[in-house]
């Protein structure tokens, strides 16, 4: 492989992402000579209350017991297809799109 795109839900070059697991496969990618192009599927943290104050008040109603939460709604499935959709025009050349996701 000589390119990669990478998707995380937070910044791959801080360590402190997800305890440094995108920030040291993306590095060990590097060191091999692979070419990483990064992209980011994380919300801030004003996208997340806004959901919670709304759309998951709601959604509680009808389903009570439920953990809904931003990360599982139709919102971030089309969130993150628009990204992968976007990241795969941009880099065509690339050989691969690794998704680090929870």
């Amino acid at each position: 492989m000589k390119e990669v795109v990478c998707i995380s839900s937070g910044d791959s070059t801080k360590i402190s992402t997800w305890s440094g697991i995108p920030f040291f496969h993306t590095r060990g990618l590097e060191n091999q000579g692979v070419l990483v192009h990064r992209g980011d599927i994380g919300y801030a943290d004003y996208q997340v209350k806004w959901y919670d104050l709304t759309i998951r008040r709601v959604k509680k109603l009808f389903h009570r017991h439920s953990k809904l939460d931003i990360y599982s709604s139709v919102f971030a499935y089309v969130r993150l297809s628009l990204t992968v959709w976007k990241m795969a025009r941009l880099y065509k050349n690339s050989d691969a799109i690794i998704i680090y996701n929870y």
